[in-house]
């Protein structure tokens, strides 16, 4: 592995610092001034002192590397932990009094390393916005020994970060009714008149649905799945293309959202769940591997032009004839809870789902 010994080296004096060139230039000035021979002492002393603290700061950061380890994908405006791998690779000297910083915070700190040897540290991230990012570059600072110098060097590494959508548990309203399906449900999670399945009580479900008698016999809760028809394909029709509403960014980042906690949600009861917009289409699946590529999809989801997808519209109409439930959404509010907004699809009104 190539070591990373960081870009460029840096160093500008502390408050003590100052202070100390301070009295370096009074020194210096008296010295001259009055001729004495044990005042140019003093002040090659002092001097000597300061010379030292570059000498030992600049030796404590020589030959140090630094790699992060971080998540493959994390969730916006969530913190998360990065793994740093501080390495001293000087053959005596150890690195002594490290600091790692980002934005002129402290993130972490290292009391010492000794020569041939490596320390790792815990370190605390968040990113507010959601995409495909590489980890912010971040300093190694000492001000050892004598605290005169804040001595940095900075460090650039390419590990790329997925940011999710932010997910919130979210389900629809109990009346919500969702176009384009065959023998379509009148709700998501709902008190259908046919009986589906039993599965594990998962938090959000009603109450009502628990089969007490075999909750009891089987240790936990359990719950009846109800439907009518049993119409469990879901697809998400998102209208990405760009509006020219002043507060369209705003809104689309809450569409994503949205739509990634409602995806979320249906996986876990079980649902199909697939993605399409103007520039990709997700097949519907179930299970961990289809949350994880539609919210592979949505990070990357950003709006387009309408004029590079003129097509899109036919597309979608295509959706509402086969056997599944078409939900669309727009960060248009004008559009919201218009039943024939884009090609015959309703779009959803963000005021009927509930979050838990």
């Amino acid at each position: 592995m190539r070591h990373n010994f960081g870009k460029t080296f840096r160093a500008w004096p502390t408050r003590s610092g100052k202070i100390i060139i301070l009295v370096l230039l009074l020194l210096l000035f008296s010295a001259w001034n009055a001729g004495e021979n044990l005042l140019y002492l003093v002040f090659g002393g002092v001097a000597g002192l300061f010379l030292l603290s570059i000498i030992a700061g600049y030796g404590s950061l020589r030959k140090v590397t630094l790699h992060r380890e971080a998540p493959y994908a994390v969730y916006r405006n969530e913190p998360f932990a990065c793994s740093v791998r501080i390495g001293n690779y000087k053959r005596i000297i150890p690195s002594i009094s490290l600091r790692i910083e980002h934005d002129k915070k402290v993130k972490g700190y290292v009391l010492r390393i000794p020569a041939g040897h490596q320390a790792t540290v815990a370190i605390e991230e968040t990113f507010h916005r959601r995409g495909v990012y590489t980890l912010p570059a971040v300093n190694l600072s000492t001000s050892y020994p004598f605290g005169f110098l804040q001595l940095h060097r900075s460090y650039i590494d390419s590990v790329e970060v997925l940011v999710y959508p932010r997910i919130r548990p979210a389900r629809l309203s109990s009346r919500e009714t969702m176009s384009g399906a065959q023998n379509v449900l009148s709700r998501i999670e709902g008190e259908g008149d046919e009986f589906f399945a039993l599965r594990e009580y998962v938090y959000g479900d009603d109450l009502r649905m628990i089969v007490w008698r075999i909750s009891a016999r089987l240790g936990k809760w359990m719950v009846r799945e109800m439907g009518i028809g049993n119409a469990r394909i879901v697809m998400f029709v998102l209208d990405t293309r760009r509006a020219g509403q002043p507060d369209y960014e705003e809104q689309f980042e809450e569409m994503i959202d949205l739509a990634g906690s409602l995806m979320v949600s249906l996986l876990k009861h079980q649902y199909s769940v697939g993605l399409f917009t103007p520039d990709r289409m997700l097949a519907c699946g179930r299970g961990i591997s289809q949350e994880r590529h539609l919210l592979d999809h949505l990070t990357r989801v950003m709006p387009v032009e309408a004029k590079d997808y003129p097509e899109f519209e036919i597309r979608a109409r295509r959706l509402t004839s086969e056997p599944m439930r078409v939900i669309g959404m727009s960060p248009d509010s004008g559009l919201w809870g218009q039943a024939d907004s884009v090609s015959g699809i309703a779009i959803l009104d963000p005021g009927d789902v509930i979050y838990a």
